[in-house]
């Protein structure tokens, strides 16, 4: 089975919100429960859309990266400094944010 509801939080808010409503009854809902594996976790590969997110960010930034070092020398001087002082910039204000909480 290539889709499982193992450990699915959304199919069990969607029998608590059943129960709660009276279409089904608290022994059905513990059935659907055992039927579908509610109460174990989750399989891995479920659990693991960061690795592709993480992917898809790299790929961006090193595509980014790539236009900027490929056009490095059309920039004038102010841009240049600019784009090296962006990185330090933003590492600041994230610091102060973060400091501020």
């Amino acid at each position: 089975m290539i889709f499982t509801f193992k450990g699915s939080n959304r199919l069990k808010q969607e029998i608590q919100s059943w129960v709660d409503e009276k279409l089904i009854t608290p022994e059905q809902a513990k059935l659907l429960f055992a039927r579908y594996e509610l109460s174990e976790d989750a399989p891995w590969y479920l659990r693991s859309g960061f690795i592709l997110k993480g992917l898809a960010l790299l790929l961006a930034g090193m595509g980014f990266l790539l236009l900027i070092s490929e056009n490095w020398e059309r920039f004038g001087t102010p841009v240049q400094m600019a784009i090296g002082l962006l990185p330090l910039l933003a590492t600041y204000a994230i610091g102060f944010r973060f400091l501020k909480r």
